[in-house]
């Protein structure tokens, strides 16, 4: 990353656009898988099983559960950790920004002329 000017108005935009459409974009995947999961583990009628076979639900549905909230709690987190990744490099954008004039000219320049990421 260039410590100054034009071309840190260009590694600006860069991370702009990655904290405003990139980060949130994989973070909103996160949050469809994290919906999947919940559909996948809320219906304990798919493991419904006579009681001869292990009882009511099987012996696999409380493992399955056990999984799924493991899995759903990794998945929301790693949603939550871009995010908050994606805000952080904002405050970044927005430090080097107001420290550059000629810097956040550029990244402005490219915001309108390459559309804005937000």
């Amino acid at each position: 990353m260039t410590d100054h000017g034009r071309d840190l108005g260009v590694d600006l935009y860069e991370l702009h656009r990655l904290a405003t459409r990139d980060l949130p974009e994989v973070a909103e995947q996160y949050d469809i898988a994290f919906l999947g999961l919940l559909n996948a583990s809320a219906n304990p009628q798919f493991f419904a099983r006579p009681e001869i076979f292990g009882g009511e639900h099987g012996t696999l549905f409380r493992p399955w559960a056990e999984l799924c909230a493991d899995i759903r709690g990794c998945v929301s987190q790693s949603a939550a950790r871009l995010r908050e990744t994606a805000a952080v490099l904002m405050m970044a954008v927005d430090a080097y920004a107001g420290a550059d004039d000629e810097a956040r000219d550029e990244l402005v320049r490219l915001q309108m002329t390459m559309g804005g990421c937000s």
